[in-house]
């Protein structure tokens, strides 16, 4: 064998093939009984079988060590970046005031999302990019804003972002990837939709492991409103999932009758179990615009026979949320009006009504809680001694007191008050839902005050 090939082989060459010719040249030379050269030809092989080995556990540390070198770079990409302290304490403020903002439904002792709070929270992160640049802090504090308003594009820009500035950042990556989801499932559902409407919301919505649907509010935008896009005909259709996003039972129309076709200013839809069956049902909460107080309508649809049935409609002159009052794991609807007649409006308390689902609906239900009202009989009475003459807020302490099972402080009251309501009873005409409502609200206190 030449030697100068053999050099290189052992040097530059493939220690797997060069150990294929040496047993082919060891065995062929045992062969022919040329034993001196044989036993040369084994000691090459031991030495190349040591090279190979040897190379073996050299490429192995290399690679252990580019790992660990892949490991520390990443480590030191995602470890957190150093600010001032007054980027720091402004970073901080904006991302607690988030978590306090969360994207959960309404209920009383949970932390929810109010709208116009996240708009402020929202210039707080596009504050910190304007004034110290691209922070990925700062752009996934502003994407989470967007993907809560339901600005999905937006919301995606902002990941886009943070995730180009810290690329191991996992929640970036998390949030785009949700995001980029709910924009491919927003456009396939406006496939669906008449020509001219959009979606405005939509929310997964699962009766069962194996079900997937997404409800979906959608209408026809104006843009000729200067403060925010009017949405007409807005109504709430339920669809499959992908890809065939078909439309499942009957679409509703959403509208607060209190107010003709003023648009909602604020419009969020939720998925929860509110009717403790075990399944989860749709929950809208619509906010109206208004000067010193916030115009609400909640709305629910229940999941029945395979499709979705409105079990709930309470209006309020807040906005409604939902609470155990018993603590039992059942939620009531709690809404919030203004009573008093001889006051003005900031001074007027305001009282909350008690809605419950029975027999298929939620009804005005007040007698059933009434640690609903304990607060009641106190607040009153000093709201009285300012407006002794208010037959309203009279009344109403008459109705507290009965809910409260008070009949000896209810009965001086209970004449005035069956009055007060009987004729606000007859004197109110049928002209909306809303009217309708009330008028079932006093026919409930008059039967309360006379238990």
């Amino acid at each position: 064998m030449n030697i100068k090939r053999l050099r290189t082989l052992l040097t530059k060459g493939s220690l797997p093939g060069l150990l294929l010719v040496l047993c082919y040249v060891t065995v062929r030379s045992y062969w022919k009984r040329q034993r001196s050269l044989c036993v040369v030809l084994l000691c090459i092989s031991i030495l190349a079988i040591s090279l190979f080995i040897s190379r073996l556990l050299h490429q192995s540390h290399d690679k252990s060590k580019k790992s660990s070198h892949i490991i520390s770079t990443k480590a030191r990409s995602t470890a957190p970046a150093k600010y001032s302290p007054e980027l720091e304490k402004a970073l901080l403020n904006a991302e607690k005031q988030l978590a306090e903002n969360p994207d959960a439904p309404p209920i009383v002792g949970q932390r929810y999302a109010v709208h116009y709070e996240l708009d402020e929270i929202k210039d707080k992160f596009s504050d910190i990019i304007s004034k110290y640049g691209d922070i990925d802090r700062a752009y996934i504090g502003l994407g989470q804003c967007e993907l809560q308003l339901g600005e999905y594009e937006l919301s995606a820009a902002a990941w886009k972002r943070a995730e180009s500035l810290s690329s191991h950042n996992s929640t970036a990556y998390q949030g785009l990837n949700e995001v980029l989801h709910l924009i491919k499932v927003k456009d396939a559902l406006t496939r669906q939709l008449p020509r001219g409407q959009v979606v405005t919301n939509l929310r997964l919505f699962q009766p069962s492991s194996a079900k997937r649907y997404w409800a979906v509010i959608h209408g026809v935008i104006d843009h000729s409103y200067e403060e925010w896009n009017h949405v007409n005909d807005m109504r709430l259709t339920l669809f499959s999932d992908l890809p065939e996003c078909r439309q499942v039972g009957e679409s509703f129309a959403l509208k607060d009758s209190r107010f003709g076709d003023l648009p909602f200013h604020d419009i969020d839809i939720y998925s929860l179990d509110i009717t403790a069956d075990g399944v989860p049902d749709v929950v809208i909460q619509e906010v109206s615009p208004g000067g010193d107080w916030t115009p609400s309508q909640m709305e629910g649809f229940a999941w029945r026979n395979g499709h979705l049935e409105k079990i709930l409609q309470v209006l309020s002159s807040e906005m409604l949320s939902l609470e155990d009052i018993n603590h039992d794991g059942t939620y009531q609807v709690r809404n919030n009006y203004e009573i008093g007649e001889s006051m003005c409006h900031a001074e007027q308390p305001r009282w909350s009504d008690v809605y419950a689902y029975k027999n298929g609906q939620f009804v005005l239900a007040n007698k059933n809680y009434p640690k609903a009202f304990d607060r009641w009989p106190g607040e009153l009475r000093e709201t009285l001694k300012k407006y002794p003459d208010d037959q309203n807020i009279k009344s109403i302490l008459c109705l507290a007191y009965s809910l409260l099972g008070r009949k000896q402080d209810a009965a001086p009251l209970r004449k005035e008050a069956a009055a007060y309501f009987q004729h606000k009873l007859i004197s109110t005409e049928d002209a909306n839902i809303g009217v309708s409502a009330y008028k079932r609200c006093l026919k409930s206190y008059l039967s309360d005050i006379q238990r």
